[in-house]
């Protein structure tokens, strides 16, 4: 007898807004659930991640009993993972382990049930994370069966659980096939039926998100209300197909007894995203048009492919490994939890739907982050520490300090700005916007999460920066250059001090900090070269929610020249609102009203014209084209004149209010 092994991964987002789960409890948990419970024979396997149980435990406690319930008449199976949604393969063992244990062990906790099974995160597998599965009793993990592709196992013999080995540690493998994840639920049940009969195989794993089953646009109508799901289960259970717990059949099975090897891998989709733009379209575009014999070797790139895709989810990353290495030599378990909270995957990479460019979810990350190193700094009693470390591996020093009140990454090799600007007191990094990039998908037409076309023109809405938003980016611009111009990029750059190495040293007092940053560059007056020099000096004080900034603009020509400058800042505000769009003369302060993140003022030594305006990104949704608000760019702008070997000097203050 064939079996149909029915896997549900449930999850939602650390950071996520609480109307958002519950819409997603309402349309799509419960529901699934209230109808398993109430027919009593399907058999199915669940995963909730750690944010949906903490979610559930204070807002719908009966929900986990009747799961319990289930559990204990051998109904459902649970599955184990990491707590939080990590992908396991991009996080130190340490921590691999750690929210592993913490799954299982609320498992056990809360339904008296050992799990075997674990929930890879967006089935990204690598062999390295098998020692630490076993470390942790876990027997069997699911793959997509297109990993198994080039693993010597034709299509027709994938249906089936099999063994992996690393380092002499193995595990039990299922394959998700990914027919049955298409099948279900857009076609009639009977479908799937004659699917599984008409194939080779023992066991077939239909394995997918919880959310295509009542929160995904049209699902709810579909599945419940005109009782697909319901239909399903009986058609399945009138057929020649038994209805499986993974758990169940491994124990029956003793085990696989076929040998694979698995490559770092994920599904097809996946490794198309973590591709640049152009790639990304292109490979799609040969797989459509490729034969079903060869389009089993067409495979794009892997994860770790959008730390280099995405310099923010490199940050993430990197930030995620160095707190978590602080942590190793002063082990906190609060702060060790929301490191682990910052591990959660979302916010890491983006496929064509939210992701990193979603504000909200990639600020969680941080706020956790910081609040793991606030605990870990209160420790310490120290009142400024300060590191020189290549944080984010481009190959140049990138200077790290804390005080009591922020944390500072300072890079001098990128234009000598300030890559991290982040607030312990409002567990904020206003440094966190992702910038206006070129994505797959601007390449063709915008669609909804269930392929139907919308109407939308990328071309005529979209702008793309040529470099990294920070602060303390120096910016000369081409005469005649409007605020417009430069928040459209139709201006021309006539300076080479972006995103090129300033000098550097460092002065470190009892209570402050000072970094001085230097360079020695090329500005263009119309059609003449002039040599100018930047020194600007960060101060950094213990105590102050912020940092000071003193220029010197040189003119260092035998000759008088007329440029304009403009000193960049970054501000990932809550909202637009915050910061209208606009220029603004004769400012000697400023203040930005921020009821979310905090409010931020800008006082400055001479007044001072400021530009202000948004960067926005516009991405795919589930419902079709997404214009998201990432924060706002203000600069500080001077046209005039400079003398021969004149110094132009400006001093200005961030505070967090």
């Amino acid at each position: 007898m064939k079996r149909l092994a029915f896997v549900v991964h449930n999850h939602q987002p650390v950071g996520n807004f609480d109307n958002v789960i519950r819409e997603a409890f309402e349309k799509s948990y419960k529901p699934f659930v209230d109808v398993v419970y109430s027919l009593a024979y399907p058999k199915v396997c669940f995963h909730f991640s750690g944010i949906l149980y903490d979610w559930l435990s204070k807002n719908e406690p009966l929900y986990l009993e009747k799961i319990k319930e289930m559990v204990k008449r051998n109904q459902i199976e649970i599955l184990s993972g990491g707590y939080y949604e990590p992908i396991l393969s991009v996080i130190c063992e340490r921590d691999r382990v750690s929210q592993i244990r913490k799954m299982s062990d609320y498992i056990v906790k809360k339904f008296d049930f050992h799990p075997m099974g674990l929930w890879l995160t967006e089935r990204v597998y690598n062999p390295a994370i098998l020692k630490s599965l076993r470390e942790c009793g876990i027997k069997y993990t699911l793959v997509d069966d297109t990993s198994l592709f080039l693993s010597v196992v034709y299509q027709d013999k994938v249906n089936d659980c099999f063994i992996t080995e690393y380092e002499g540690e193995r595990i039990n493998i299922f394959t998700i096939n990914h027919k049955l994840r298409y099948l279900i639920p857009y076609q009639e049940a009977f479908k799937t039926v004659e699917y599984i009969n008409g194939s080779d195989g023992e066991i077939f794993v239909m394995a997918d998100d919880g959310e295509k089953f009542g929160l995904w646009p049209k699902s709810y109508k579909l599945v419940y209300e005109e009782k697909w799901l319901i239909n399903f289960f009986e058609t399945i259970k009138n057929s020649n197909i038994e209805m499986t717990r993974l758990c169940d059949f491994i124990e029956e099975k003793k085990g696989a007894k076929k040998l694979v090897y698995i490559p770092n891998t994920s599904y097809f989709e996946l490794s198309q995203w973590a591709l640049d733009a152009d790639d990304s379209f292109n490979i799609s575009e040969f797989k459509r048009k490729s034969s079903t014999e060869f389009e089993k070797f067409i495979k794009g790139g892997f994860f770790e492919n959008f730390f280099v895709k995405y310099p923010q989810a490199n940050l993430i990353h990197k930030r995620n490994l160095f707190v978590s290495n602080l942590l190793s030599q002063n082990y906190d378990p609060v702060a060790e939890n929301h490191l682990h909270m910052a591990q959660c995957n979302c916010g890491w990479w983006h496929g064509v739907f939210g992701g990193i460019y979603l504000p909200h979810i990639r600020m969680a990350i941080y706020e956790n982050l910081l609040k793991a190193q606030k605990i870990v700094f209160n420790k310490s009693k120290n009142a400024i520490q300060f590191e020189k470390k290549d944080i984010d591996f481009d190959g140049a020093e990138d200077l790290l300090i804390e005080t009591d009140n922020n944390f500072f990454i300072i890079s001098p090799s990128y234009g000598g700005s300030i890559t991290e600007f982040s607030s312990k007191n409002r567990f904020v990094n206003y440094s966190c916007i992702m910038d206006r990039r070129k994505e797959a998908y601007h390449l063709t037409n915008s669609s909804d999460i269930n392929g139907n076309r919308v109407k939308f023109e990328f071309g005529k809405n979209i702008f793309y920066d040529w470099h990294r938003r920070a602060f303390l980016l120096d910016h000369f611009l081409s005469e005649g250059t409007k605020i417009d111009d430069f928040m459209k990029l139709t201006y021309g750059e006539v300076g080479d001090f972006i995103p090129q190495p300033y000098k550097y040293s460092v002065a470190l007092k009892d209570d402050m900090m000072e970094v001085f940053l230097s360079r020695d560059g090329v500005v263009w007056d119309k059609d003449r070269k002039v040599d100018v020099s930047i020194y600007k000096k960060i101060i950094i004080k213990q105590g102050i929610d912020g940092f000071r900034s003193e220029y010197s603009i040189v003119n260092r020509s035998d000759f008088k020249a007329r440029f304009t400058s403009a000193t960049e800042m970054v501000f990932a505000f809550s909202n637009i609102n915050v910061a209208p769009f606009g220029e603004v003369n004769g400012v000697s302060e400023y203040i930005f009203h921020d009821s979310v993140r905090g409010n931020i003022k800008l006082s400055f030594s001479i007044p001072v014209k400021l530009w202000i305006f948004p960067i926005e990104t516009i991405s795919n949704s589930e419902n079709g084209v997404e214009k998201t608000y990432q924060g706002s760019v203000v600069c500080c702008v001077f046209e005039r004149d400079y003398e021969s070997k004149e110094s132009f000097n400006f001093s200005f203050e961030v505070l967090v209010l």
